[in-house]
């Protein structure tokens, strides 16, 4: 096990099952967000990784991009730029879109009422959304509030439609865990 942890770190996962027939690939996330929602990682029209932000969080992200095979993020687009490839920032935040599907990366308040209306996802990462957000219609809202209680997310966006995967799914209730889901 050590030895398969250590081989998909420093090849990441391509190249590892390009390796090993055997084992079944699986699709990378097309969206990555932290546990502390300092970082989000998106994966570009190039199929690359491209990271919110390349100070914060940055043991994070070099550890998102080696399992990813990159050596570099992307560029995230930048603010008041011409939207380029699906891609678009503001003052108020980020829209991305993947496979038909849109997704906000909103890094002020004023921004919810309009993204949680238009967008298939919302990832507010360090903020508290009103609960009018989650009603409003979006399949996959992502708040300060999620990543505390569930830890980091992982997007995958498929033809089957949008797939959330959470570090507590992967790890479970476990005694040495945080009591922060205790009765839920």
């Amino acid at each position: 096990a050590v030895y398969l942890a250590r081989a998909l770190a420093m090849a990441g996962p391509r190249r590892l099952c390009r390796r090993c027939r055997g084992v079944a690939a699986t699709t990378p996330p097309d969206v990555l967000v932290s546990e502390d929602g300092r970082l989000v990682a998106v994966r570009g029209a190039d199929e690359r990784l491209i990271l919110s932000n390349r100070r914060r969080a940055r043991f994070t992200g070099e550890l998102w991009l080696r399992m990813d095979g990159q050596r570099e993020a992307g560029s995230w687009p930048v603010v008041g730029a011409t939207p380029l490839r699906g891609q678009a920032c503001g003052n108020l935040g980020c829209i991305f879109r993947i496979r038909d599907t849109t997704l906000a990366v909103i890094t002020n308040p004023l921004a919810l009422e309009e993204d949680c209306r238009r967008a298939d996802t919302v990832i507010a990462a360090r903020l508290s959304l009103p609960r009018r957000c989650e009603e409003a219609g979006p399949n996959n809202v992502i708040a300060r509030y999620h990543l505390w209680r569930r830890a980091g997310h992982a997007i995958r966006i498929g033809e089957e439609g949008i797939h959330l995967e959470t570090v507590e799914d992967l790890r479970g209730t476990r005694p040495w865990t945080s009591p922060r889901n205790a009765g839920q």
